[in-house]
């Protein structure tokens, strides 16, 4: 490269780097488009000899654009670019720009370019920091919509009414029994223990004096004896103790030193959140946990901790009582322990940086540092005296360090140490060089792990493979022996192996034939048996993660089960059946650690906010979910996610195979400890809560019940991480998250804000400034004038990210003049039988004269009916006139009179918003605020009245087109006012237009409320609707049985002249909840079904086919909570209903 005359200094790069994202489409998140402007900041030209380094998480790059510069992967998050073909000269102030199209993560804080530096052509030229610039990352979602969604879930939390007496201690205890006393304890306390507990003791006068200043003073008027429990039958387990404060004496009891330091633990809890002199109430605490193990995974491998935060880091963990801490030390990007006789593995991969080969460190990684000397997260490990320091520490703390050796997969930092071993010793020592090898040097095998590397698995046929992995072992055992530890577990990863890894591998190959192996499945197997004999050999269980566990035959699940301590069991994804296979596992015997990725993956970022830092591949997880978790009932630890009943059921005996839950935090996404912290607190809470409470209240009931117990448990516990936790973090310097806070405008243009952490701080700016502490204090709804409010929420020192809305009452007032409306006839209608007659009623109920006159009029209400179109608008508003005032106390206006918009986002349709009715003419705005991409568009019309006349209204900017049919075929539902709606509360939720969405087929509403009476005139009506699939009568709560008795054959005679093929459906009565307590309405409903039963029989025996009855089976749910008055559906009844049926439906239908 050339760079003549440059003014610059020598350390300075000539080009500096800007660097924007897009996403073109809002629809599809992961679709992402980033532009790197690069500039000649020099005063001399630059020839085409020169590269730029960064790291970035990879995504799947399918189209480069550029004029003069191409990019190109390296190795996992490493990237290159340089010029491309077509590229001639760059002069002084002029620009490359290049495009990247690509799939990847929804963009984040975490998800930009780091560590951009320059080389130019020369190989042994020196890397060059470059001037980097990033443009903000882009919200993807409404504010608006965000801050009024955590309003709401805030309020909820806040209306629940909490009990009082409960200890303010995380994990809460079991059981406490109260005295009227108090103690007051000043700064002195006389602690008398055993001298088995004198570690534990000497930790906690450390705690009181450190944090509270309160000294050990044999001369204090409070005592406390910290002793043996002899009644040892009070002891449920090992951890069990008994913690008593009356008077001025407190003992302290249980039967080992882990029990005494969970008791200690708990007694400086009731400390938190106070000043001196400080004062707890009598009381009597009997505690014990569920789990024996509560654990922590921290990976220190991609990005390492100093020895002292790691220790900082067992200490705060140990003081919610978690008693595991797995040491994940190795993986692709670096090695993180020093193993005596194997000096590469530190001397080689515990370092990154700019480097051509390999020979002296690990190419660059996340934080993208060059200089594989400087103290970054990418340099670093632990020398065996330090582990061997850390784990006295850990254990003086009763936390187990359990290490994790990554096999065979994720095993790159390793595999590149080898090959640098060998390197060193293959001219003079070729025993010695391929001692520890781990890779086929004539391997061509192809396959991309889940990080973007192709090289990354140890060869599982060379004997040299396990001589490393026993070297390893018997390096650790060493280790602990010194540290005078016991090496409960080792944990041998078996994770995340890339299809395609070994098949080019000759030795494999030769293995495989020697083995009569037929499949490269068989050497993993193998693999696993080789190194779990070696532990057992050593006494040492093993532990894996849950892909060790998965696709073998009985003998060896016996086998691997009976020898392992621990099956991390971590895919557990809501969004498929791999929730199943941790109580698959469970019930074949193996021993079960929850590790729910979407509870307890902590690297997941708290929200979707793109300011905040971390994950999305698998959602979002805030302190919540973490406590949401319910291990014996995993599919609802998702909370808007429905219980499948046909998933895998706990057996007895696989539900005292889960021993516990573990967190995980990978360090893909940390730069610093204080990162470590954010992430950790207050998410660990909810994993300290649930080892201790496996089974909370609220995990074996429904409905709303369940919906109120579980508010007031995380009412309960946001008190405690507010009034306890934050202050005791604030002591322990710890860098906890703050949640932004809610906030909700009022149509008066009132301004309401709230957060789930009380005692802080609502600070808000209506300028568009940042808001500080100096801003507007929020302490009540006050009035606002501004377009636009940023807010955030500060307690003590610390603060949280910026929230910012709109004030759509003011922008509601100004725009009304930019809507341009479009009459509804001129667009897709759906749900519509005939589509003769008036627009807007579901059949022509003119030509129809022999119909009952109240069949007429029901059919002239909208019920079922939507309008298609596709819109660019920010702005979706409507107006609509409906002739009737009259209103159904058991419906609610917007579902009888109102509209209800859906828009498809990522293949599913979602609710966006509502139209409200005002009287005969409404105006309504249904959603706003929204980005300017494509939307594909339901508006479903009012369920329960006639619509003479609708407009749907954008932005004057946008467009507003006219759409084909999303849903195909027609299936016809005739029935009663269940069909019809009632009482759904909204147009949308109609069981019917339930159905179309989650099927895409066109589910027509042939409701009739109380008129369901399947009369001839309404038999010959239905066989002429044309192009009919199938017809579904779900009347049977309408007509008497002696009715169903006389009408159903000439029913079904009539539809089967005209379709004498098609399937026709019947549905019993379903069970409402007046049955419940009413015997004359569970009779007559009984009759009813019986009737309709017996009608089916003989229609099959006049030979009759392709006849169906669904048989009511309590659609509505067990628990009466399934109604609006005992009789019609309310949302949860409807929800409940579509999940028994809709599987019976498609089944028969075959869609």
């Amino acid at each position: 490269m050339t760079v003549v005359g440059c003014t610059l200094s020598d350390h300075e790069a000539p080009v500096s780097v800007t660097w924007h994202i897009n996403v073109p489409d809002i629809n599809k998140s992961n679709n992402i488009e980033q532009k790197f402007v690069i500039k000649n900041i020099s005063n001399t030209i630059i020839d085409g000899d020169w590269s730029i380094f960064y790291s970035q998480f990879p995504m799947k790059s399918y189209l480069q654009q550029s004029s003069m510069a191409k990019v190109e992967q390296v190795k996992g998050t490493f990237h290159r670019i340089s010029p491309n073909k077509n590229y001639t000269l760059l002069n002084p102030g002029d620009s490359i720009v290049l495009i990247i199209n690509g799939r990847g993560e929804v963009p984040g804080y975490s998800m930009q370019p780091e560590g951009v530096y320059w080389i130019n052509g020369s190989k042994g030229s020196t890397p060059l920091p470059i001037k980097f610039h990033n443009h903000p990352i882009p919200f993807l979602f409404s504010q608006n919509e965000r801050a009024n969604q955590i309003y709401k879930e805030n309020q909820r939390i806040e209306k629940a009414i909490l009990d009082t007496s409960m200890i303010e201690v995380i994990p809460a205890v079991k059981h406490a029994t109260y005295a009227p006393s108090v103690l007051n304890l000043a700064n002195s306390i006389h602690i008398i223990a055993h001298p088995d507990f004198h570690i534990e003791t000497s930790i906690l006068k450390n705690k009181l004096s450190t944090l509270y200043g309160i000294t050990d003073d044999s001369l204090s008027t409070v005592q406390l004896r910290i002793d043996y429990l002899h009644q040892k039958k009070n002891a449920v387990n090992e951890e069990y103790y008994e913690l008593d404060v009356a008077n001025n004496k407190i003992q302290l009891l249980a039967t080992t030193p882990h029990g005494i330091f969970n008791g200690m633990q708990t007694f400086l809890s009731l400390l938190k959140g106070q000043e001196s002199p400080y004062t707890i109430q009598s009381v009597f605490i009997q505690d014990y946990p569920d789990f024996s193990y509560r654990g922590h995974m921290q990976d220190v491998a991609r990005n390492f901790i100093e020895l002292s935060d790691l220790k900082k880091l067992i200490d705060i963990l140990s003081s919610y009582k978690l008693n595991v801490f797995r040491f994940h030390f190795s993986d692709d990007e670096g090695w993180r322990l020093q193993i005596p006789g194997l000096e590469e593995l530190t001397e080689i991969a515990s370092h990154r940086g700019h480097t051509y080969n390999e020979s002296e460190c690990l190419y660059p990684a996340y934080n993208g540092d060059f200089d594989y000397q400087s103290k970054t997260s990418g340099n670093g490990f632990y020398s065996r005296d330090e582990f061997i320091d850390l784990l006295r520490y850990a254990a003086d703390r009763h936390v187990a360090i359990i290490p994790e050796i990554e096999s065979p997969g994720h095993a790159r930092a390793a595999i590149v140490a080898m090959k640098a071993r060998y390197k060193k010793y293959q001219d003079t020592d070729p025993i010695k060089a391929h001692e520890y090898l781990l890779h086929d040097i004539h391997d061509t095998s192809q396959y991309v792990s889940a990080q973007g590397y192709s090289d990354n698995v140890m060869n599982v046929a060379m004997p040299s493979t396990y001589r490393f992995m026993k070297k390893v072992i018997q390096e650790i055992q060493l280790m602990y022996k010194e540290a005078g530890v016991p090496l409960r577990s080792i944990h041998i990863g078996g994770d995340e192996v890339a299809e395609g890894a070994w098949k080019g591998s000759p030795i494999c190959k030769n293995f495989m034939l020697e083995h009569n192996m037929t499949d490269v499945q068989e050497l993993s197997d193998y693999f696993i048996m080789r190194i779990v004999d070696f532990l057992k050999e050593q006494n040492i269980p093993f532990s894996g993660w849950q892909e060790i566990a998965a696709g073998h035959d009985k003998d060896f699940d016996r086998y691997l089960s009976e020898n392992a301590l621990g099956i991390s069991c971590w895919k557990a994804s809501p969004h498929s059946h791999s929730d199943e296979l941790v109580y698959q596992f469970a019930n074949k015997g193996y021993p079960v650690i929850l590790c729910n990725a979407s509870n307890f993956y902590f690297d997941l970022a708290y929200d979707k906010h793109p300011n905040e830092p971390g994950h999305n591949w698998n959602g979002y997880v805030d302190e919540s979910k973490s406590f949401s978790l319910l291990p014996y009932s995993i599919y609802r630890s998702i909370r808007n996610r429905q219980v499948e009943k046909e998933k895998t059921r706990l057996t007895e005996q696989g539900r005292k195979n889960i021993k516990g839950v573990e967190s995980a935090l990978w360090s893909e996404t940390i730069r610093n400890f204080e990162q470590v912290e954010y992430y950790l607190f207050p998410k660990i809470m909810g994993l300290s809560e649930r080892g201790w409470h496996a089974s909370p209240q609220w995990e074996n009931i429904t409905g709303i019940h369940e919906q109120y117990t579980y508010e007031k448990d995380l009412s309960f516990y946001y008190q405690r991480i507010s009034q306890k936790e934050i202050p005791y973090w604030e002591k322990m310097e710890v860098n906890y998250r703050l949640p932004f806070p809610g906030l909700y405008i009022d149509n008066d243009g009132i301004l309401f804000a709230n957060s789930s952490i009380k005692g802080g701080q609502i600070r808000y700016t209506t300028d568009g400034t940042e808001p500080t502490l100096h801003s507007k204090l929020w302490n009540k709804p006050v009035k606002c004038n501004s377009n636009e409010i940023k807010a955030k929420l500060f307690v003590g020192k610390k603060q949280s990210v910026t929230i910012s809305i709109t004030n759509s009452h003011l922008q509601s007032e100004a725009s009304e003049a930019n809507i341009i409306y479009t009459n509804a006839n001129q667009l897709q209608l759906l749900g519509k039988a005939t589509m003769e007659g008036s627009f807007f009623h579901r059949i022509d109920t003119v030509r129809y004269k022999d119909l009952p006159k109240s069949v007429k009029k029901l059919y002239a209400h909208s019920s079922g009916l939507a309008i298609a179109f596709k819109t660019n608008s920010t702005v979706i508003k409507a107006r609509w006139t409906i002739p009737n005032k009259r209103q159904n106390t058991n419906m609610t206006p917007i579902m009888q009179k109102g509209l209800d918009l859906y828009i498809k986002k990522e293949g599913e349709w979602q609710y966006a918003g509502v139209g409200i009715p005002q009287g005969i003419h409404s105006t309504s705005t249904l959603a706003e605020n929204m980005d300017t991409s494509e939307k594909d568009c339901i508006l479903y019309l009012p369920l329960y009245d006639e619509i003479t006349h609708l407009e749907i209204g954008v932005s004057s900017d946008a467009y507003l087109k006219k759409t084909k049919n999303p849903f195909k075929g027609k299936i016809i539902v005739y029935g009663s006012s269940i069909t019809q709606g009632a009482s759904a509360s909204r147009p949308g939720l109609a069981y019917p237009s339930q159905l179309s969405r989650s099927s895409g087929y066109q589910f027509i509403n042939m409701g009739l409320s109380g008129n369901g009476k399947m009369e001839s005139s309404v038999a010959k009506m239905l066989a002429e609707i044309k192009n009919v699939d199938a017809f579904i009568l779900d009347c049977i709560p309408n007509p008497t049985a002696d009715e169903i008795r006389d009408r159903t054959i000439p029913f079904v005679k009539t539809i089967r002249e005209k379709y004498p093929d098609i399937p026709v459906i019947f549905i019993q009565s379903v069970f409402r909840e007046k049955g419940n307590v009413n015997k004359t309405v569970r009779h007559r409903v009984n009759e009813q079904n019986k009737a309709i039963e017996e009608q089916i029989e003989k229609l099959h025996k006049l030979g009759y086919k392709n006849l169906y009855l669904i048989k009511e089976n309590h659609f509505l749910g067990t628990d009466h909570e399934g109604t609006v008055d005992g009789v019609h559906p309310n949302d949860l009844g409807f929800k409940r209903m579509v999940k028994e049926i809709q599987p019976v439906i498609t089944n028969i239908l075959h869609i």
